[in-house]
């Protein structure tokens, strides 16, 4: 079985959630199960700014409870458009491997209809990762090599790419299957990127992280 997980709320900015309505569009063409995650299904959340934040291990922990290792989770943002092979590009590199991830691609202009699957590849590169695909087993085997970050701030996702690349060297980046409609973020203004307690959280339990593994955090664009 294959569970599409996703946090689950409703955003109150009107753009916010238009972004969502336009994204979630492209969702039921996938073979997956959609599980939505709530802040009330989590044990604790970040809270900060008024607002609050999961953490990545319980997201993850929630989302294996009592399925079989072979299962496999994909992980998604809310406002993440998926390509309609999607599914299957992830079922077919989990066959050589336990886990997998996708870079979006960006497009730069307010969207009202979903991409098209062949204009994917036209949008522009982004660092960032928004797709996360491995079986439960893989998640149970290396969740503690994860450190305890939290989702929507930055370097959770550059942490879990050296994780899967390291413990999967035959898994590769699953590439334009999944674009985005560019928007600022909060953490991203220079105002409160090292400022954020947030960001100074993950930041620095990343850095640690890609120390001990000989990484230079700055390939990652970490400080």
């Amino acid at each position: 079985m294959m569970f599409h997980v996703y946090t689950s709320y409703a955003p109150s900015d009107p753009e916010t959630a238009r972004r969502h309505r336009v994204a979630q569009m492209t969702w039921p063409r996938q073979p997956w199960v959609d599980f939505p995650i709530k802040d009330t299904d989590l044990p604790r959340m970040w809270q900060e700014r008024g607002k609050t934040f999961p953490y990545v291990k319980d997201l993850f922990d929630f989302a294996c409870h009592d399925r079989p290792n072979s299962d496999i989770l994909v992980f998604t943002n809310s406002d993440i458009m998926v390509r309609g092979d999607a599914c299957a590009r992830v079922a077919e590199a989990l066959q050589i491997a336990d886990a997998c991830f996708s870079f979006r691609r960006d497009f730069h202009h307010r969207v009202e209809t979903p991409i098209p699957d062949k204009d994917f590849e036209k949008g522009m590169d982004y660092p960032g990762h928004d797709l996360f695909a491995f079986r439960c087993g893989w998640w149970r085997d290396y969740r503690e090599e994860m450190p305890d970050m939290i989702i929507g701030f930055e370097a959770w996702d550059a942490v879990l790419d050296v994780l899967i690349r390291e413990t999967n060297p035959h898994g590769v980046p699953l590439k334009d299957i999944i674009c985005h409609e560019r928007h600022g973020s909060y953490w991203e203004n220079p105002v409160h990127r090292y400022k954020l307690k947030s960001q100074q959280h993950n930041l620095g339990l990343a850095r640690v992280f890609m120390v001990e593994r000989g990484i230079d955090p700055r390939h990652f664009c970490i400080q």
